[in-house]
């Protein structure tokens, strides 16, 4: 609810969109160990586990959903930021709006998400540096699904043989996150950048940055795909 008591409902959409690419993990080393390239089955398992924790709760053991607080603020401030900007045609008018609830702009926001970092960058920016689950070259993407997917339907089974309403909502958290690797494998931007390969293999942030010229070209010029088919 905000500050004019209007409610948001947050849906398993804007949890899909936003939640994989904002609130997972909570230490520096859960946010950048991709699930991919964990070294067995079970350590994969537990990397993704540490990723959606923070989803249901906050990472200071306070048990508040102080992530999905600050989920439901950025729902809020985006449908309303959208629509003033229609209404006014003015590309200025979401900056005003957003320091109007808040202080901040948008980059702002964006950049501190969650946790601010000790030294500076925003949990988005860290985050977005060790994005390759959401990448489907080299099938990282596939296995990000597969192991969040998985663990899903596992936690489902529990919730149904318990009766618990509260483990079926931990199934959804699960999957919400699986469903966000699954889109990113069919999102233009995500099917030909060799992000781990650029990563690694130049110096500091460059292959970051040459993945989101790839990453910004695809997306809008677009790509010919095919199937092992060849439809």
């Amino acid at each position: 609810m905000n500050e004019n008591g209007t409610t948001t409902n947050l849906t398993y959409p804007w949890i899909l969109t936003l939640g994989a690419d904002f609130f997972v993990g909570c230490a520096l080393m859960e946010v950048t160990q991709a699930i991919c390239n964990g070294t067995s089955s079970s350590d994969q398992l537990d990397r993704f586990k540490k990723k959606y924790a923070p989803l249901l709760s906050s990472c200071d053991g306070t048990g508040s959903s102080a992530p999905i607080h600050d989920l439901c603020k950025y729902v809020i401030a985006q449908s309303s930021m959208t629509q003033m900007m229609w209404q006014a045609n003015n590309n200025e008018s979401w900056k005003a709006y957003f320091v109007q609830i808040g202080g901040e702009t948008m980059e702002d926001y964006l950049n501190r998400t969650v946790y601010p970092s000790a030294n500076g960058f925003g949990r988005y920016l860290i985050i977005s540096a060790h994005d390759f689950d959401h990448f489907a070259f080299g099938s990282d993407a596939a296995t990000a699904y597969t192991v969040a997917h998985g663990t899903a339907v596992n936690q489902a089974i529990v919730a149904s043989s318990r009766g618990n309403i509260a483990d079926l909502n931990a199934a959804y958290a699960m999957n919400v996150l699986a469903d966000h690797y699954l889109s990113d494998m069919f999102s233009t931007g995500h099917l030909r950048a060799p992000r781990q390969a650029l990563h690694y293999n130049y110096a500091l942030y460059t292959g970051n940055f040459l993945t989101k010229y790839m990453h910004d070209e695809d997306s809008a010029l677009g790509l010919n795909v095919a199937n092992q088919q060849g439809n």
